[in-house]
């Protein structure tokens, strides 16, 4: 609450010093405006627009400070109702992950037939095509019980703490299914700069199987710090460390980790993170578990990853399990190593020779309809069982967007009113101008000028207040914008954009060039 009211404090201090400094910038804009505007034979008329600027500056100045109030508050608000449907539709994209989500409540889905469907989907000529690809997303190592138990990430000394970790495999075309614009990487090892989107990065994480663990000696770590008693067989085990003996021949892997491990463990690119797994090879019998140390190498630090919860802030780790992303061929070594330390059969009970996959992602064909899609989750639903959810993330889109487009409408009813009575003020002041210099005209006829030029005299007049106000509101308004939408991305950590409504500020614009045109 308190970090709350100090940016709406901010707020609220930087809306007051803009329109302050509006007040100053005014007749300094005027100026420019009307030795811009005013070329040829009018050229002459320039100090009679200035000595009118100056002897209405009372009354111009009310007018101009609501107007250029009024134009950004219509910019601003304008900005944050399009924030707010744009955040909201956003986040849905962004925690389904793709246009169409299958996800199994338990076990994993069967691939074969679902994989056959899909690519006879992709194979049909363009214009019956549907889907345009699809992906896999495997179950947390965890899942598979025996013989992983649990999956933690610390430091050397873990200090401050472990904490529980989700070790999921993905896909190499992930981004490419996904709603690639909600990856935000913090740090990387230079993968997203290689390629659009960040595909690399998840791309670079698949490896041969044989090269999924790396090997690395001097793994230097006491794992009394991680577990209360010594679990580990270093006589024969040479994966497993403890306080008298240093591991030698230490595997690693690269991983895609949340960015919140950064001031959490001081997680950085190249900086190695301490795997630990626990395995067991029976589910009733504590006794049994081991403990394995490895080596993980963050690839990429993510703030926010599509389909899954990412955060660059610490405080997230304490409502949650970390998740972190790795390569199908790494998963299946990981498992395998598991077997081993536990000395399982594999073959005997059952164990999986490829990563269960939990999630299947489908991407549409750009424009698919309804139809469409009620097509492809119609096919799907005959290759699952019951407990498996389909999610049409177009669907609750298109749904949210109809909610959110009455809001917007009720937010130009709101505009059209506020410039309404702009407008009504400006043609007023105007109106009062004209009035007020009666004996003028009179005094500059009888000095020669025409009708034609009076006239003009005005019309430069009122162009050069409405042109000032334009400026200035308009960057009073872009500015406001740009700062509330920086504030709220600082919490939803969603990528910048900022939503500027054209189509209301054209109309805003043009009816006042109007009022200052009659």
């Amino acid at each position: 609450d308190l970090l709350l009211s100090a940016l709406n404090a901010i707020l609220l201090g930087t809306v007051f010093g803009l329109i302050s400094l509006s007040v100053i910038l005014q007749p300094i804009l005027e100026r420019c405006y009307v030795h811009g505007i005013m070329w040829g034979a009018d050229r002459n008329l320039v100090d009679i627009v200035l000595k009118n600027l100056s002897s209405h500056r009372e009354r111009g100045r009310k007018t101009s400070l609501m107007f250029t109030s009024s134009l950004a508050f219509l910019i601003f608000a304008g900005t944050m109702f399009s924030l707010q449907a744009d955040s909201i539709i956003g986040n849905i994209k962004s925690a389904l992950g793709s246009d169409l989500r299958v996800e199994s409540s338990r076990g994993g889905l069967d691939e074969a037939p679902l994989a056959q469907y899909l690519d006879w989907q992709k194979s049909r000529p363009s214009k019956q095509r549907i889907v345009q690809d699809y992906t896999w997303v495997s179950w947390p190592l965890w899942n598979v019980d025996p013989p992983v138990y649990t999956t933690r990430l610390g430091n050397s000394v873990n200090f401050p703490q472990s904490w529980a970790a989700e070790v999921t495999a993905i896909q190499p075309n992930y981004l490419d299914v996904a709603y690639g614009e909600y990856f935000v990487p913090r740090e990387s090892d230079g993968c997203e700069g290689r390629s659009r989107g960040g595909t690399q990065c998840v791309s670079e994480l698949e490896k041969p199987y044989d090269d999924a663990l790396k090997r690395k000696t001097d793994f230097h770590i006491n794992p009394l710090s991680f577990t209360s008693f010594d679990v580990c067989d270093y006589d024969t085990d040479p994966y497993c460390d403890n306080v008298h003996k240093k591991a030698d021949s230490a595997l690693q892997f690269e991983a895609l980790v949340p960015a919140s491990l950064g001031p959490a463990l001081g997680a950085e690119i190249g900086t190695e993170i301490v795997s630990v797994i626990q395995a067991q090879n029976s589910r009733n019998n504590p006794s049994s578990r081991r403990y394995l140390y490895l080596q993980m190498i963050p690839k990429v630090l993510v703030s926010k990853f599509p389909g899954f919860f990412f955060s660059s802030y610490s405080a997230s780790l304490e409502v949650g399990t970390v998740n972190v992303l790795i390569g199908e061929s790494t998963w299946q070594a990981l498992l395998d190593l598991c077997v081993r330390k536990v000395r399982l059969n594999a073959t005997r009970i059952g164990l999986p020779t490829t990563p269960p996959k939990r999630y299947l992602h489908v991407r549409y064909v750009d424009g698919t309809d309804k139809d469409g899609r009620l097509e492809i989750i119609n096919g799907i639903k005959s290759f699952v069982g019951e407990d498996v959810r389909i999610t049409d993330t177009l669907h609750y889109v298109e749904l949210t967007a109809g909610t959110l487009d009455l809001l917007m409408a009720f937010f130009y009813v709101v505009a059209s009113i506020a410039s309404l009575l702009c407008f009504f003020m400006i043609f007023t002041t105007f109106e009062a101008n004209v009035r007020d210099n009666l004996w003028e005209f009179g005094v500059l006829r009888a000095l020669g000028l025409t009708a034609q030029q009076l006239i003009r005299v005005f019309f430069y007049e009122a162009m050069a207040m409405i042109l000032a106000s334009i400026t200035l509101g308009t960057a009073i308004g872009v500015t406001i914008a740009a700062v509330l939408t920086l504030q709220q991305n600082l919490f939803t950590e969603m990528p910048f954009r900022l939503v500027f409504p054209g189509g209301l500020f054209a109309i805003v614009i043009s009816m006042s060039l109007g009022v200052a045109g009659l």
